[in-house]
């Protein structure tokens, strides 16, 4: 990445207004993956003095704050309360300690990185996003769509749960990144399956989830039965890391795992 300009906002309105100067222009997260980056950029601009850090509790809700980094998440013990403690086990294996003290969630969320280890499991948790001009959004209506625009993502909301999440990572060594990515849960809600890494950003498995959301109970022969629409119904594709039919039987697999480890069977 080249920049030109590199900017210490004063307030969240000073950065708004810079941002929406030019396209070149852009917000700085923690900066993690800048080097993969052959972006150009004419002023980089820098949250560092808005006070985005920071985890609570609100009503029932775990508030963070975008600028906080993914190690504080981990270790926070409100974090560690959600799914039986999903959100830390999953940042747990991104990358190493270093990475993780830099990277911020806000910039993990924002990017919609196809190679997310996050996002699938916020996906299956009721994850909501507050905009500095948008105001509030759901995860899954900012990653499906551009109504958001150039804005600067201020929190995260995540509602308290205390329901087992099932989460997968398929890599090929420890600090790999995933040749997939799986997440169920099932909270009052009802069932989700969220996949991520296919490659691509991680999807809902929409159909499969009403399917299993309109049963009275769900036996072993309904788990394999949306273990298999999951395959049908979310597209997969080839990389370097793994080819397409080889994704689809870890899907199928560690769905029909996840779905069976959330309902105890």
């Amino acid at each position: 990445m080249k920049v030109n300009t590199y900017m210490l906002a004063t307030s969240l309105e000073e950065a708004y207004l810079t941002l929406q100067e030019t396209t070149e222009n852009a917000i700085l997260g923690g900066g993690a993956w800048m080097k993969l980056s052959t972006k150009k950029v004419n002023t980089l601009i820098s949250l560092d003095n808005l006070g985005l850090n920071g985890i609570k509790e609100i009503d029932g809700w775990i508030s963070i704050k975008s600028m906080t980094t993914l190690r504080e998440i981990e270790t926070s013990p409100l974090i560690q309360s959600i799914g039986k403690g999903v959100l830390s086990s999953c940042i747990n294996q991104i990358m190493g300690v270093t990475i993780r003290n830099i990277a911020t969630i806000g910039g993990s969320i924002v990017s919609k990185f196809g190679f997310s280890d996050l996002i699938p499991v916020l996906l299956v948790l009721n994850t909501r996003l507050v905009f500095h001009k948008h105001g509030e959004i759901s995860l899954k209506s900012f990653l499906e769509s551009k109504i958001v625009g150039r804005d600067i993502l201020t929190e995260v909301l995540i509602k308290k749960c205390n329901s087992p999440v099932f989460f997968k990572k398929v890599k090929t060594t420890a600090l790999d990144f995933a040749i997939l990515n799986i997440c169920v849960s099932k909270t009052e809600e009802g069932f989700k399956i969220a996949l991520g890494s296919r490659p691509g950003l991680a999807e809902l498995a929409v159909q499969s989830m009403n399917y299993l959301n309109q049963l009275n109970t769900v036996s072993e022969n309904e788990i394999n039965q949306a273990a298999s629409m999951v395959v049908k119904e979310i597209h997969f594709s080839s990389n370097q890391r793994a080819q397409k039919e080889y994704r689809e039987q870890l899907a199928e697999v560690y769905v029909r795992r996840g779905l069976k480890e959330v309902l105890s069977i």
